[in-house]
Formats: C-alpha cells, structure tokens, sequence
C-alpha cells in the first residue's frame, strides 16, 4: 500500500494526530525547562535530608558501642 491509497481524511486525521504529538511534546519540554529550577532545590534538599538521616543513625551506631 503506498501513500496515494490512504484516503485524503485519513491522512489528514494522521497528519492532525502527528502535530498534536509535536504539539504535546513541546509542551512538555517547556514545563520541564520552567520547573527545572524547583526540580533541583527539591532533589538538594532530598539528598541533603537523606545525609543527615544517614549520618544521625551512624552517630547513633556509635553512641551505642
């Protein structure tokens, strides 16, 4: 089946269905841009909680001998 069997509406559906993807993508690539800021204070603060979680109980460990 070649290109020139597709009905006109079908491949206008698909054309149509293809922007909206692109469409949908580029949306998402500038959600993650404008988010990327408060994406990272959110993982520093995760990483440095974690640390500190890791380092009382080693502290703790210590403590206990």
């Amino acid at each position: 089946m070649s290109l020139n069997d597709v009905p006109k509406g079908v491949s206008l559906a698909l054309d149509a269905r293809a922007e909206e993807k692109r469409a949908l993508m580029a949306l998402s690539e500038e959600l993650v841009q404008n988010l990327r800021p408060e994406i990272e204070r959110l993982t520093s603060d995760l990483v440095q909680r974690t640390l500190q979680g890791v380092w009382e109980k080693r502290a703790k460990t210590h403590l206990d001998l």
